[in-house]
């Protein structure tokens, strides 16, 4: 039998990618019918494929596709600007490849520089200046925003554990959140493709592709902005550093792990879980100096907003050990440094469901609003869909007197940022199947938090 991805040449010479098909009870997808024949080939191209863009740095936008064709010959290239007629701006980069997982064929990155918040980018990209992706758009936020009232405000998406699996509905809303809203960022907080969770197990890079290509018409549009989770850890995490290159790519390992941006008035700091965040770690300190600089930054970008993977506050009754073993562990490492840079908000997925906290500290709700929150705030969002049924239970409220909401079923759903000023923030839990609202909250403050750390307990 072949490899799942392997490379031939055809008698007349031709490029081919074939791909040994597996019955749907081997991938334990539903959703999608596979051919009955044993290898299913194409031939090698230059059509991009899974266009996705990342924030490479202020007013850089990073283009990130792929192809069947190894272009080692070639050097991909972007072409660009604020007309789609005339797109007069362009940019080189590099193609590359890995391995891991059986992985054939090239992914391809371009830097887009020289870019103004709030101006619309019309782009295309191509290996051998041939043959183009469509044309395609995005529009940047900028860093800050604005102190007065906004009646338009800045969309943001949140997802995580999401997979090729039972997430047909959180991406068609996402999709719709794209066309009927000026959602402009998405953010996946771990566990991107379960491709783990797919046999062959050593030959399973299909899976990246098909989840890459299944966001395609949501992230060639908008930046895609990600931290690791556990189901990345596969291969040393080869596919998560090779799709999802985030700004600190050119770092040494562990330091590729973590990176932090501005975007709509939100500083987000983006660490792994899947690393050491102990005291005395690379990480942590890394940690603790971007929220000092971020609390020094509070009166150009007024939000701090940290993403990981695992929970530091959850209340699952299946995954009672994640809550009352791990949780505690994390808190003993993260809380007092969230509590003292006044950090607004805390995202993770990991378990499969959704809940959120009441303002927080030391298990404590400090508050039972959100107007002017004196600690932060803890948001489980880990219910996008995925090989494994989502979390219906949760422990009874009077044991877990700091949560202020949870999910309910076996529904998917996603968490929706809206930045309206310096002031007001709301969050929504949007149901995948139709994009109602579930859960919703807003921070709601009268006064900047200080620069000044605060005193831990």
């Amino acid at each position: 039998m072949m490899d799942l991805w392997q490379l031939v040449i055809a008698t007349v010479g031709v490029a081919l990618l074939c791909r040994e098909t597996t019955t749907a009870e081997e991938t334990g997808n539903s959703e999608r019918p596979l051919e009955s024949a044993e290898h299913v080939c194409t031939q090698a191209d230059s059509t991009a494929r899974a266009m996705h863009l990342i924030l490479s740095a202020p007013n850089v936008v990073k283009a990130v596709w792929y192809t069947t064709m190894n272009s080692s010959s070639n050097v991909p290239l972007c072409e660009y600007g604020a007309s789609s007629s005339a797109l007069s701006q362009h940019a080189a980069g590099h193609s590359y490849s890995y391995t891991a997982g059986g992985f054939l064929g090239s992914l391809h990155e371009v830097n887009m520089s020289g870019l103004a918040a709030s101006v619309s980018y019309f782009y295309r990209c191509s290996i051998d200046n041939s043959t183009f992706s469509s044309v395609k758009s995005f529009t940047l936020q900028p860093g800050t925003v604005s102190t007065g009232q906004t009646e338009t405000p800045a969309i943001i998406g949140f997802i995580g554990d999401m997979g090729i699996i039972n997430s047909a509905e959180t991406v068609a809303s996402l999709q719709g959140a794209v066309s009927s809203s000026n959602m402009q960022l998405l953010i996946h907080a771990g566990d991107i493709s379960y491709a783990d969770n797919h046999k062959p197990y050593d030959n399973n890079s299909f899976v990246w592709l098909e989840f890459m290509e299944n966001l395609e018409t949501i992230t060639s549009r908008m930046p895609y902005m990600s931290c690791p989770g556990n189901h990345e850890s596969q291969f040393e995490f080869a596919a998560y550093l090779n799709w999802l290159p985030m700004p600190n790519a050119a770092k040494a390992s562990p330091a590729i792990f973590w990176h932090s941006f501005d975007y709509a008035g939100v500083h987000f700091t983006m660490f792994s879980t899947e690393h050491d965040f102990s005291n005395g770690s690379q990480q942590l300190s890394w940690i603790t100096e971007d929220l000092r600089a971020a609390s020094a930054n509070r009166d150009a970008v007024p939000w701090v907003v940290v993403v990981g993977h695992r929970s530091l506050y959850c209340s699952s009754l299946i995954e009672i050990s994640r809550c009352d073993t791990e949780a505690p562990v994390y808190r003993t490492q993260l809380e007092d440094l969230l509590h003292q840079y006044n950090v607004d908000v805390y995202i993770n997925g990991h378990n499969h469901q959704y809940e959120r906290t009441f303002p927080v500290y030391k298990q404590k709700a400090t508050q039972s609003n959100f107007t002017d929150p004196q600690a932060t705030v803890y948001i489980v969002n880990g219910a996008a869909g995925n090989v494994h049924p989502n979390d219906p239970s949760y422990l009874p409220g009077g044991l877990v007197p700091w949560r202020a909401a949870h999910g309910y079923g076996l529904e998917t759903s996603w968490l929706r940022l809206s930045v309206f000023n310096a002031s007001v923030i709301t969050f929504d839990s949007i149901l995948s199947s139709n994009s109602t609202v579930l859960d919703s909250f807003t921070i709601d403050r009268t006064v900047t938090p200080s620069s000044q750390p605060r005193p831990q307990a």
